[in-house]
C-alpha cells in the first residue's frame, strides 16, 4: 500500500518535480494547468492532483477533473432527440447529476492523466493505478458515481487488466474510444507541395482548389491586444461550432484563447485568424508538443466556410505549419473521421477505463459503450501507393 500519497487542490500547489521540465512539453506543465483549471471552474468544473513517488522515487502524476453534470450532456446528447430511444435515454440521463471524476486532459483528445514513468513495471504501475483509485474511492465516497480514465493507450490499458487479474476484481472496465485521427508527416516533404506531389491525382486535384479558395483571405497569428478587440466575434466564431458538437464539454470561449496567449509562448500555442479583408471569420487554435502539432478549438463564421473551405483549410494549414517546423506529426482529434482520412490522417486507436462507484454507475455501463460507440465512416487512401506516411 501506497504511504506517500499526496492530494493537491490546484497546479500552483504541486511541487515542481511532478511537472515536466522539458519547454518541448507544454501539455504536461504547470503554467498549462494552471490556466486550464482556472477555466474549467467557471463551468462548475475542478481540478486536483494526486501524487506519489515509484521504488526508484520516481515521481508520479495523476491529473484529474471533478464533473457535477448530467452524463446525457458530457456525452453529447441532443437538447432535442429525434428519435423514440434517444428521447427515453435522454428522459434518464438528463435529469439527475452524475458526479465523474475524469482522469485526463478534458480539453485535448489523446492526452491521458497517468502520467507514470515507461521504467516502472507492469507490476508497480498497476499497484499505483489500483491504490491512486482506491484513495480517491475512500475519499469521495458517495461523493461521486464513477471515476473515468481516458486516452489510455494499449500499454496503459493492460495496466487496467493487469489490476483485474493481481486483484481478483472486475472494477475497472476498458472500452475502446472514438479513434484519434493522426497524420504522420513524411521527412521527404519539406513544403506543403511536397505533400500534394504525393497524393494520388484526384486529392491532389481537390486540395489545390481548397488552397484556391482561399487565397482571398488574410491569416494572422492573433496577438493578446487583437483578442480582447475581437472577443465578441470570436466567442460568436467559437459557439458557432461548439452549439452543433455531439459531445460537448465545458464552453470556453474568447478567455480561453486570451488565457493561453498570455501564458504560452508562440512555439508552444498558436491562434490564427482568418479574415476577408477586415472581417475576421474563423479562428483556428493549435498546440506544439513533443515535436507534434495538436490541432485544438476552431469556430467558423457558417456563411463564409463553404465558400472559401474553410475547414479543410485549417487542417492543411496545421500540416503545413508541422512540415515548416520539421514537427513529426498532426493529431486532428476525434469527430469528421472522412475528411480528415481524406487527408491523410490515420486512426490512433485509444481506451477508456471506467471505475463504477456505486450500483447505479454500474448500470449505466452498457449506455455509456453505446454512447461513445464509433459512428460509422469508410477510410479513404489519398496517398500515391508508394507514399509511407
Amino acid at each position: 500500500m501506497l504511504s506517500n500519497l499526496e492530494f493537491y487542490t490546484n497546479s500552483e500547489k504541486v511541487p515542481d518535480k511532478y511537472w515536466s521540465k522539458s519547454s518541448e512539453q507544454v501539455l504536461k506543465s504547470k503554467k498549462y494547468f494552471s490556466v486550464i483549471e482556472t477555466i474549467l471552474a467557471k463551468s462548475g468544473v475542478h481540478s486536483f492532483y494526486v501524487c506519489t513517488e515509484d521504488s526508484n522515487a520516481t515521481p508520479v502524476l495523476f491529473q484529474y477533473h471533478k464533473y457535477d453534470i448530467s452524463l446525457w450532456k458530457i456525452l453529447g446528447g441532443s437538447q432535442n432527440p429525434k428519435n423514440i430511444f434517444s428521447r427515453f435515454i435522454s428522459k434518464i440521463l438528463a435529469r439527475p447529476k452524475l458526479n465523474i471524476v475524469i482522469c485526463g486532459n478534458l480539453l485535448v483528445s489523446g492526452e491521458s492523466g497517468v502520467w507514470l514513468d515507461s521504467s516502472s513495471s507492469h507490476s508497480e504501475a498497476g499497484e499505483i493505478i489500483f491504490e491512486v483509485s482506491r484513495y480517491l474511492k475512500n475519499k469521495f465516497r458517495w461523493e461521486i458515481g464513477l471515476i473515468l480514465y481516458k486516452d489510455l493507450t494499449k500499454q496503459q490499458s493492460e495496466l487496467f487488466d493487469y489490476i483485474s487479474q493481481s486483484k481478483n476484481s472486475n472494477d475497472f472496465k476498458v472500452i475502446q474510444m472514438a479513434a484519434l485521427m493522426v497524420l504522420n508527416v513524411n521527412e521527404k516533404w519539406t513544403t506543403l507541395e511536397d505533400y500534394f506531389d504525393d497524393l494520388k491525382s484526384k486529392y491532389r486535384t481537390q486540395y489545390q482548389d481548397v488552397r484556391h479558395k482561399a487565397v482571398p483571405l488574410i491569416k494572422k497569428n492573433l496577438a493578446t491586444n487583437k483578442l480582447l478587440e475581437s472577443q465578441s466575434v470570436i466567442n460568436n466564431l467559437y459557439s458557432s461550432i461548439y452549439n452543433k458538437a455531439n459531445a460537448k464539454g465545458p464552453y470556453l470561449g474568447a478567455d480561453y484563447f486570451t488565457a493561453l496567449n498570455n501564458t504560452l509562448n508562440s512555439n508552444q500555442f498558436n491562434l490564427v485568424g482568418y479574415y476577408n479583408e477586415d472581417n475576421l471569420i474563423a479562428i483556428n487554435s493549435r498546440f506544439t508538443d513533443s515535436r507534434k502539432v495538436i490541432s485544438s478549438f476552431f469556430g467558423v463564421d457558417e456563411k463564409s466556410n463553404e465558400q472559401y473551405a474553410l475547414f479543410k483549410n485549417m487542417l492543411l494549414d496545421d500540416l503545413e505549419y508541422a512540415i515548416d517546423n520539421n514537427l513529426s506529426s498532426v493529431n486532428y482529434g476525434r469527430t469528421t473521421y472522412e475528411i480528415k482520412s481524406a487527408i491523410g490522417a490515420k486512426p490512433v486507436l485509444l481506451n477508456m477505463a471506467i471505475l463504477p462507484l456505486n450500483r447505479i454507475s454500474s448500470g449505466l455501463l452498457p449506455i455509456i459503450r453505446f454512447m461513445l460507440k464509433e459512428t460509422s465512416w469508410h477510410p479513404r487512401t489519398p496517398f500515391r501507393s508508394n507514399v509511407l506516411c
